[in-house]
């Protein structure tokens, strides 16, 4: 008899684990804001191709990836993904996330081929910089 306490116990643990493993989803990462999608293919490291433009990673960019951890740069040469990233205002890329099946599924605005700064400024159409140009 004693010995049917222990096989209840064991098969009772053994459900438990299995639900456990199988409830263990991995959870949509929050990005910022300011991220962009793209379409990465990696070159030499700090070049690489993001939806056909050529850009750089800044010095100490960080790369997520599909388990939100570091990954080195060099360890993605050649290769192709969907990614989130963040610019600076030089266009140097300081953060990007490798994205998994389900974070690609999200919405989130890409980047165009024009220039994505906005300026609170009217567009200056006078003269060069730099000319001898007075008001009148």
């Amino acid at each position: 008899m004693n010995r049917w306490h222990w096989s209840w116990a064991l098969l009772a643990l053994l459900l438990t684990w299995a639900l456990h493993t199988q409830a263990q989803v991995a959870p949509v990462r929050d990005f910022p804001e300011a991220a962009l999608r793209g379409r990465l293919v990696m070159g030499s490291p700090p070049d690489l191709n993001m939806d056909g433009r050529p850009l750089r990673l800044g010095a100490g960019a960080r790369i997520w990836g599909t388990d939100n951890m570091l990954v080195l740069s060099a360890s993605l040469y050649g290769q192709t993904w969907t990614v989130n990233y963040r610019q600076d205002a030089s266009g140097l890329i300081t953060e990007m996330w490798l994205l998994r099946a389900a974070e690609i599924k999200l919405p989130r605005a890409a980047a165009s081929s024009a220039n994505n700064l906005v300026s609170e400024f009217p567009s200056f159409t006078g003269p060069a910089i730099g000319s001898r140009y007075k008001q009148p």
